[in-house]
């Protein structure tokens, strides 16, 4: 699948242009192109450096950073 197309469908069932005025966070895409093919994804609840190198070492094409946010 397109990295575009997978990014779309995340945006859409999170309805992150719903928060766009209430959350200042960067949500989405965050880095890479959104042109190129996934087949492999990894999901993380922590983007650190560590994390980023191994989803690389594992072959992933995308890293999905979840988390639960808390009021």
């Amino acid at each position: 699948m397109n990295c575009a197309e997978i990014s779309d469908r995340f945006d859409k069932r999170l309805d992150v242009e719903d928060y766009a005025d209430i959350d200042a966070s960067a949500n989405g895409l965050q880095v890479g192109p959104t042109d190129h093919q996934v087949e492999h994804v990894a999901v993380a609840v922590d983007a650190a450096v560590e994390t980023i190198d191994r989803a690389r070492d594992v072959g992933a094409d995308l890293l999905v950073e979840a988390f639960e946010a808390t009021a």
